[in-house]
Protein backbone atom coordinates (compact mmCIF):
# COMPACT_ATOMS: atom_id res chain seq x y z
CA UNK A 1 0.00 0.00 0.00
CA UNK A 2 2.91 2.24 0.78
CA UNK A 3 4.18 1.92 -2.61
CA UNK A 4 1.28 2.51 -4.61
CA UNK A 5 0.67 5.97 -2.76
CA UNK A 6 4.67 6.80 -3.37
CA UNK A 7 3.75 6.83 -7.08
CA UNK A 8 0.71 8.08 -7.37
CA UNK A 9 2.36 10.92 -5.77
CA UNK A 10 5.75 11.02 -8.10
CA UNK A 11 2.69 10.48 -10.59
CA UNK A 12 0.95 14.03 -9.54
CA UNK A 13 4.11 15.71 -8.90
CA UNK A 14 5.18 15.01 -12.66
CA UNK A 15 2.14 16.32 -14.13
CA UNK A 16 1.88 19.49 -12.21
CA UNK A 17 6.21 20.41 -13.11
CA UNK A 18 5.07 19.65 -16.55
CA UNK A 19 5.02 22.82 -19.05
CA UNK A 20 2.25 22.72 -21.53
CA UNK A 21 2.89 24.19 -25.15
CA UNK A 22 0.47 25.79 -27.39
CA UNK A 23 0.29 25.46 -31.41
CA UNK A 24 3.86 26.12 -32.82
CA UNK A 25 4.20 27.74 -36.55
CA UNK A 26 5.87 25.20 -38.60
CA UNK A 27 6.01 26.29 -42.57
CA UNK A 28 5.21 29.55 -43.52
CA UNK A 29 4.90 29.78 -47.50
CA UNK A 30 2.42 31.57 -49.96
CA UNK A 31 -0.01 30.20 -52.92
CA UNK A 32 1.48 33.16 -55.08
CA UNK A 33 3.47 32.06 -58.16
CA UNK A 34 7.05 32.68 -57.82
CA UNK A 35 8.61 35.69 -59.72
CA UNK A 36 8.32 39.47 -60.00
CA UNK A 37 5.76 41.51 -58.44
CA UNK A 38 4.99 45.66 -58.66
CA UNK A 39 3.04 48.28 -56.72
CA UNK A 40 -0.62 46.88 -56.13
CA UNK A 41 0.08 43.37 -56.76
CA UNK A 42 -1.57 40.86 -53.61
CA UNK A 43 0.55 38.34 -52.40
CA UNK A 44 -0.79 35.50 -50.22
CA UNK A 45 0.79 34.42 -47.45
CA UNK A 46 0.17 31.59 -45.40
CA UNK A 47 1.63 30.40 -41.71
CA UNK A 48 0.69 27.18 -41.04
CA UNK A 49 0.55 25.84 -37.08
CA UNK A 50 1.30 21.85 -36.10
CA UNK A 51 -2.48 21.89 -34.87
CA UNK A 52 -5.83 23.89 -35.01
CA UNK A 53 -5.15 27.33 -34.18
CA UNK A 54 -8.31 29.56 -33.33
CA UNK A 55 -7.70 33.48 -33.57
CA UNK A 56 -9.21 36.80 -32.07
CA UNK A 57 -8.92 40.28 -33.25
CA UNK A 58 -6.22 41.22 -36.03
CA UNK A 59 -2.83 39.54 -35.21
CA UNK A 60 -0.14 40.99 -37.77
CA UNK A 61 3.07 39.48 -39.59
CA UNK A 62 5.51 42.00 -40.60
CA UNK A 63 7.18 41.37 -44.17
CA UNK A 64 10.80 42.87 -44.66
CA UNK A 65 10.24 44.68 -47.96
CA UNK A 66 12.71 47.76 -47.42
CA UNK A 67 12.17 51.04 -45.84
CA UNK A 68 9.50 50.94 -44.72
CA UNK A 69 8.85 47.08 -43.82
CA UNK A 70 5.13 45.80 -45.07
CA UNK A 71 3.06 45.27 -42.13
CA UNK A 72 0.33 42.85 -43.41
CA UNK A 73 -3.21 42.18 -41.29
CA UNK A 74 -4.53 38.90 -40.47
CA UNK A 75 -7.41 38.06 -42.83
CA UNK A 76 -8.42 34.03 -42.45
CA UNK A 77 -8.09 30.87 -40.75
CA UNK A 78 -9.23 30.41 -37.60
CA UNK A 79 -10.68 27.10 -36.67
CA UNK A 80 -8.02 25.79 -39.16
CA UNK A 81 -4.43 25.14 -39.10
CA UNK A 82 -3.63 27.64 -41.59
CA UNK A 83 -3.57 31.50 -40.96
CA UNK A 84 -3.87 33.53 -44.45
CA UNK A 85 -2.73 37.36 -44.80
CA UNK A 86 -3.12 39.40 -47.83
CA UNK A 87 -0.04 41.29 -48.90
CA UNK A 88 -0.35 43.93 -51.09
CA UNK A 89 3.20 45.49 -52.96
CA UNK A 90 3.33 49.28 -51.94
CA UNK A 91 5.49 52.01 -54.17
CA UNK A 92 9.07 51.86 -52.81
CA UNK A 93 8.86 48.68 -51.40
CA UNK A 94 11.53 45.92 -52.34
CA UNK A 95 12.76 42.51 -51.96
CA UNK A 96 15.36 40.06 -53.80
CA UNK A 97 13.60 37.23 -52.08
CA UNK A 98 10.52 37.91 -49.77
CA UNK A 99 10.69 36.80 -46.48
CA UNK A 100 9.51 38.23 -43.05
CA UNK A 101 11.77 40.48 -40.35
CA UNK A 102 13.86 38.44 -38.19
CA UNK A 103 12.76 39.72 -34.90
CA UNK A 104 9.28 39.39 -33.51
CA UNK A 105 7.64 38.91 -37.49
CA UNK A 106 4.08 37.69 -35.72
CA UNK A 107 2.59 40.06 -33.12
CA UNK A 108 -1.23 39.94 -31.50
CA UNK A 109 -1.57 43.57 -31.59
CA UNK A 110 -4.62 43.20 -29.11
CA UNK A 111 -5.72 39.77 -30.52
CA UNK A 112 -5.33 36.25 -29.90
CA UNK A 113 -4.12 32.92 -31.07
CA UNK A 114 -4.91 29.76 -29.27
CA UNK A 115 -5.36 25.97 -30.00
CA UNK A 116 -8.48 24.40 -28.65
CA UNK A 117 -7.25 24.02 -25.11
CA UNK A 118 -7.07 27.66 -24.87
CA UNK A 119 -3.55 27.23 -24.79
CA UNK A 120 -1.16 30.64 -26.45
CA UNK A 121 0.30 29.83 -29.18
CA UNK A 122 4.37 30.05 -30.01
CA UNK A 123 4.51 33.23 -32.10
CA UNK A 124 8.32 32.40 -33.00
CA UNK A 125 8.97 31.72 -36.78
CA UNK A 126 11.47 29.79 -38.63
CA UNK A 127 14.13 31.60 -38.94
CA UNK A 128 14.11 33.93 -42.28
CA UNK A 129 16.18 32.16 -44.90
CA UNK A 130 15.47 28.53 -43.08
CA UNK A 131 13.89 25.45 -43.76
CA UNK A 132 10.10 25.99 -43.27
CA UNK A 133 10.61 29.99 -44.06
CA UNK A 134 8.48 31.75 -46.61
CA UNK A 135 11.88 33.39 -48.22
CA UNK A 136 13.34 29.31 -48.52
CA UNK A 137 9.79 27.99 -49.52
CA UNK A 138 9.06 30.07 -52.31
CA UNK A 139 10.96 32.74 -55.23
CA UNK A 140 9.18 36.20 -54.87
CA UNK A 141 10.96 39.45 -56.00
CA UNK A 142 9.23 42.52 -54.97
CA UNK A 143 10.62 45.52 -57.94
CA UNK A 144 7.98 48.53 -57.78
CA UNK A 145 11.71 50.72 -59.41
CA UNK A 146 10.40 51.27 -63.06
CA UNK A 147 13.12 50.04 -65.12
CA UNK A 148 15.40 52.51 -67.52
CA UNK A 149 14.84 52.91 -70.92
CA UNK A 150 16.71 51.01 -73.55
CA UNK A 151 18.33 52.72 -76.02
CA UNK A 152 16.68 53.52 -78.96
CA UNK A 153 16.03 50.72 -81.89
CA UNK A 154 18.23 49.85 -84.13
CA UNK A 155 17.28 48.50 -87.56
CA UNK A 156 19.09 45.52 -88.47
CA UNK A 157 21.07 45.80 -91.16
CA UNK A 158 19.23 43.12 -93.34
CA UNK A 159 15.75 45.62 -92.37
CA UNK A 160 17.47 48.83 -93.59
CA UNK A 161 16.67 49.78 -97.14
CA UNK A 162 17.88 53.50 -96.84
CA UNK A 163 20.95 54.94 -98.52
CA UNK A 164 23.34 52.83 -96.28
CA UNK A 165 22.76 49.67 -94.16
CA UNK A 166 23.02 52.16 -90.69
CA UNK A 167 21.13 55.23 -91.38
CA UNK A 168 17.63 53.27 -90.09
CA UNK A 169 15.20 54.13 -92.86
CA UNK A 170 13.36 51.33 -94.23
CA UNK A 171 10.64 50.57 -96.85
CA UNK A 172 10.11 47.16 -95.17
CA UNK A 173 6.81 46.50 -93.25
CA UNK A 174 7.84 44.17 -91.20
CA UNK A 175 11.47 44.97 -90.06
CA UNK A 176 13.58 43.40 -87.98
CA UNK A 177 15.44 45.36 -84.99
CA UNK A 178 18.18 44.96 -82.29
CA UNK A 179 18.22 46.52 -78.83
CA UNK A 180 20.46 46.93 -76.48
CA UNK A 181 20.25 48.73 -72.30
CA UNK A 182 17.64 46.34 -71.89
CA UNK A 183 17.35 44.31 -68.26
CA UNK A 184 17.54 40.89 -67.66
CA UNK A 185 13.98 39.33 -67.51
CA UNK A 186 12.60 42.12 -68.71
CA UNK A 187 9.32 42.66 -71.65
CA UNK A 188 10.50 44.66 -74.27
CA UNK A 189 7.85 46.43 -76.74
CA UNK A 190 8.67 48.14 -79.91
CA UNK A 191 6.32 51.14 -80.66
CA UNK A 192 4.84 52.85 -83.22
CA UNK A 193 4.20 56.72 -83.68
CA UNK A 194 1.48 55.93 -86.05
CA UNK A 195 0.09 52.65 -84.73
CA UNK A 196 1.14 52.14 -81.18
CA UNK A 197 2.90 48.71 -80.21
CA UNK A 198 4.08 46.36 -83.51
CA UNK A 199 5.75 43.60 -81.15
CA UNK A 200 6.83 42.03 -77.74
CA UNK A 201 10.10 39.88 -76.64
CA UNK A 202 11.26 38.88 -73.38
CA UNK A 203 14.85 39.40 -72.91
CA UNK A 204 17.17 36.09 -71.71
CA UNK A 205 17.63 35.52 -68.08
CA UNK A 206 21.32 37.26 -68.23
CA UNK A 207 21.21 39.44 -71.18
CA UNK A 208 21.50 43.21 -71.55
CA UNK A 209 20.33 43.39 -75.44
CA UNK A 210 17.97 41.40 -77.55
CA UNK A 211 16.39 41.44 -81.35
CA UNK A 212 12.30 41.80 -82.28
CA UNK A 213 10.82 41.42 -85.10
CA UNK A 214 7.38 42.86 -85.78
CA UNK A 215 4.40 40.97 -85.41
CA UNK A 216 2.04 42.90 -87.19
CA UNK A 217 3.32 44.78 -90.94
CA UNK A 218 3.33 48.83 -90.75
CA UNK A 219 1.00 50.75 -92.66
CA UNK A 220 2.54 52.03 -96.02
CA UNK A 221 2.68 55.67 -97.00
CA UNK A 222 3.29 56.71 -93.53
CA UNK A 223 6.34 58.38 -91.25
CA UNK A 224 7.13 55.92 -88.78
CA UNK A 225 8.60 56.48 -85.86
CA UNK A 226 9.85 53.53 -83.13
CA UNK A 227 10.37 53.74 -79.97
CA UNK A 228 11.37 50.61 -77.25
CA UNK A 229 9.35 50.64 -73.90
CA UNK A 230 10.76 47.95 -71.35
CA UNK A 231 9.17 46.49 -67.82
CA UNK A 232 8.03 44.01 -65.75
CA UNK A 233 4.41 43.15 -65.55
CA UNK A 234 3.66 45.57 -68.59
CA UNK A 235 5.37 48.65 -67.09
CA UNK A 236 6.62 50.65 -69.64
CA UNK A 237 9.36 53.36 -70.41
CA UNK A 238 10.04 55.03 -73.46
CA UNK A 239 13.33 56.08 -75.50
CA UNK A 240 12.83 58.15 -79.22
CA UNK A 241 14.03 56.94 -82.64
CA UNK A 242 13.37 57.80 -85.98
CA UNK A 243 12.99 55.08 -88.60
Amino acid sequence: MRTAKLTLSLFVLAFMGASLQGAVPINITSATADGFYKAGDVIAIQVTFDEIIFVTGTPQIKLETGTPNAVVDYASGSGTTTLLFFYTVAAGHTASDLDYVSTDPLQLKGGTIKNGAGEDATLSLPIPGTAGSLGANKQIVIDTAAPAPPQAPDLQASSDSGSSSADNVTGITMPAFDIIGVESDATVTIFSSVEGALGSTLVAEGSESCSLSLAMPLSEGGDHRSSAGQGRERQRCFGGHGA
